[in-house]
């Protein structure tokens, strides 16, 4: 049991506090109930962009990764292409009959279609896909941080060869028609001297 002066104490400290006005807390503004209401959203969509920007950039250096690999492979390719020409011309080998230029151009048919089915449309399909997440990011991005979706574009991109011409990139096709073009033209360019060049004595 308590004693008596305790039980008075806890009695006037009840009393004051009922007699006491309770403390009135200025009214909050539309502005900071606005800000309070969207504070949890806002932060969600910067964590959104924030991630989305870290996967945008491991995407583009996937990408830069992808892109020097293909670098390195083509330049080896013709590289190779033109040492084994000279190598075949200092030798004195020359296309002479007919059943050698068509082995030749067999060969280079041979490695041509192989470059591009077996290393230009696997890497450039791989670059592509970087390509394409990359824009999805960069959307969403866009979205979530409030700026608009488009970007003005120049009047000459609707012009019928700049349609094709972008159809032709966005597709991937330039680069697989272009790299695959150099390593057909030096297999060419080598069949040529070997064909028609001298023999050095």
């Amino acid at each position: 049991m308590l004693p008596s002066y305790t039980f008075w104490a806890v009695a006037d400290q009840i009393r004051v506090r009922l007699q006491t006005p309770p403390l009135l807390l200025p009214a909050a503004s539309p502005t900071e109930r606005l800000a309070t209401l969207e504070a949890p959203a806002i932060m969600i969509k910067h964590e959104q962009a924030t991630l989305l920007e870290r996967l945008a950039r491991q995407r583009l250096e996937h990408f830069k990764q992808t892109r020097e690999i293909e670098f390195k492979v083509n330049l080896a390719l013709w590289t190779a292409i033109v040492l084994a020409g000279g190598t075949l011309y200092r030798s004195g080998f020359r296309l002479g009959a007919t059943s050698e230029v068509k082995v030749f151009v067999g060969a280079a048919a041979v490695l041509w279609i192989s470059h591009a089915i077996f290393w230009m449309i696997p890497i450039q399909y791989s670059e592509d896909t970087d390509s394409a997440f990359i824009r999805e990011y960069r959307k969403k991005i866009t979205a979530a941080c409030g700026f608009p979706e488009g970007v003005p574009e120049p009047a000459f991109w609707n012009k019928p060869f700049w349609r094709a011409y972008r159809r032709l990139r966005e597709s991937g096709w330039s680069w697989i028609v272009a790299e695959t073009g150099v390593t057909l033209i030096l297999c060419l360019l080598v069949g040529l001297v070997l064909k028609f060049a001298p023999v050095r004595s």
